[in-house]
């Protein structure tokens, strides 16, 4: 298709999408223990959680790679916005993990798991996410380059995930803090279980009001 020739998958895609799988597989360590795989795993055998590690953190960046270059064929033989679909979900994902591992972080060093502290929690990994997916969409994902609006742009940005953002938090401390944890489930796993229910309906989001709003390009 003649709009789609200007479309490629470069090495810098590739590397950019392997380095986000290994941070991906970073962040998520803090996740799996407080939903006690490690221990899980220790109990019945260390020999295979130190395995299924090695085997995590070099499986997971080549799958992120391979996964972007799925999206880009699929911008070739469809639309382009499919590639910053599948840059944008890349990008979704690790901040997302960057989220969840610093907020489970928090958890797993306090122990805290209920009260304002939570709240608190989720606003230093909203923080931390928030910047680092500005940085990767512009320059990656919408290839913002030398539009001299970064301030702007990370104002929009920011307002956008912002508004995501409060709306979920303020569900996860209804969840968390008013509704609580099911009898007989433990706080943390019900803490990600509520966070990962907001996953798709932030991303459709998100992804709408960069694209359309942070980033939109000028005529």
């Amino acid at each position: 298709m003649e709009h789609n020739r200007d479309i490629s998958f470069t090495k810098s895609d590739f590397w950019r999408a392997f380095a986000a799988g290994a941070i991906i597989a970073l962040f998520a360590v803090p996740v799996l223990e407080n939903i006690k795989i490690f221990e899980i795993a220790r109990e019945y055998d260390p020999t295979v959680l130190r395995v299924a590690l090695i085997a995590w953190f070099m499986i997971l960046p080549l799958a992120s790679a391979l996964g972007l270059f799925v999206f880009y064929r699929m911008a070739l033989i469809w639309r382009p916005v499919a590639f910053e679909v599948g840059k944008y979900g890349l990008v979704g994902w690790l901040n997302t993990f960057l989220q969840i591992g610093v907020f489970n972080g928090l958890i797993w060093i306090t122990a805290i798991t209920q009260g304002l502290a939570v709240d608190l929690f989720a606003v230093i990994s909203f923080v931390a996410a928030a910047t680092n997916g500005f940085f990767w969409n512009k320059f990656w994902t919408f290839n913002a380059y030398g539009t001299n609006r970064g301030k702007s742009e990370y104002i929009k940005y920011f307002s956008v995930v912002g508004i995501t953002s409060l709306l979920n938090t303020t569900f996860l401390h209804l969840m968390v803090n008013v509704v609580g944890a099911p009898q007989g489930f433990d706080p943390k796993i019900w803490a990600n279980v509520v966070l990962a229910t907001l996953i798709p309906i932030s991303f459709i989001g998100n992804f709408l009001g960069s694209k359309f709003f942070a980033f939109k390009k000028l005529p």
